[in-house]
């Protein structure tokens, strides 16, 4: 996902696709560049909500692009997300 321009990152939430039959895996990684990602969280979704589930990332990050990669659930290798948010704010001047 493309933002636009550096941002400073505070979560990313997602709606998970059948959200509350599967608990699904996920990593979350950011980038300045869009080439070199790097890993800043990863989890289990919970299997309880088809809304968005924040996920809070430590103060400090950075970036431009956002890449979501999902390793399947707890039942098959399906991957489904139907939205996804991101909170943050802009680059001091």
């Amino acid at each position: 996902m493309d933002l636009g321009t550096t941002k400073n990152i505070q979560s990313v939430a997602i709606a998970w696709y059948l959200g509350d039959s599967f608990d699904y895996y996920y990593s979350i990684s950011l980038s300045n560049d869009g080439i070199i990602f790097t890993e800043v969280k990863r989890g289990c979704s919970g299997g309880n909500s088809r809304s968005f589930q924040q996920y809070i990332l430590k103060a400090g990050y950075r970036a431009r692009y956002i890449k979501i990669t999902v390793n399947g659930n707890n039942m098959n290798d399906m991957a489904g997300i139907t939205q996804v948010e991101v909170l943050g704010s802009n680059l001091d001047s």
